[in-house]
């Protein structure tokens, strides 16, 4: 990548590389620095540039937010390598608890996008069914971990 392109044009130069290897028209950052994806019709992922710490953030809602989920949350939390690097995040402004994931612009290339996109649908795909077909009580043990366990070496 050219280092005289701003994060802005990385990021976009990164989109339209993208939108190609998946065969749609365009995908375009609106003047914010953000755009919205959807994937197989439900899975709405959102892509928002930070110039500030120079970051790329991918976020996608999970289960609308509920008070008693918000400690359960901070929990799942400690899942680094089930959560493939993702967290779990408030957006308070529409009462949604959602996994967001991280990527630094400076190191970014489409291949390192691509490969960290298809891992964060993997990851939000499992984290849903945990979260609408369990109960709260068994949503880690639905995955295969065992939250009191890992909190216990912690």
């Amino acid at each position: 990548m050219v280092k005289s392109m701003n994060n802005r044009q990385k990021v976009q130069h990164i989109l339209t590389e993208f939108s190609k290897h998946v065969e749609l028209e365009s995908i375009k950052l609106n003047k914010d620095g953000s755009c919205r994806l959807f994937f197989d019709k439900h899975i709405e992922v959102n892509l928002e540039l930070d110039d500030t710490t120079e970051s790329l953030f991918i976020i996608s809602p999970v289960i609308e937010a509920h008070e008693d989920l918000y400690a359960d949350a901070l929990e799942l939390n400690l899942f680094w390598g089930q959560l493939k690097g993702s967290r779990f995040v408030l957006l308070r402004n529409i009462n949604v608890l959602a996994l967001m994931r991280r990527l630094s612009i400076e190191t970014l290339e489409i291949e390192t996008f691509e490969e960290t996109l298809e891992q964060f649908l993997e990851t939000i795909t499992v984290w849903r069914k945990a979260f609408e077909e369990n109960p709260k009580e068994e949503q880690a043990a639905a995955c295969g971990w065992n939250a009191h366990t890992i909190i216990g070496r912690a």
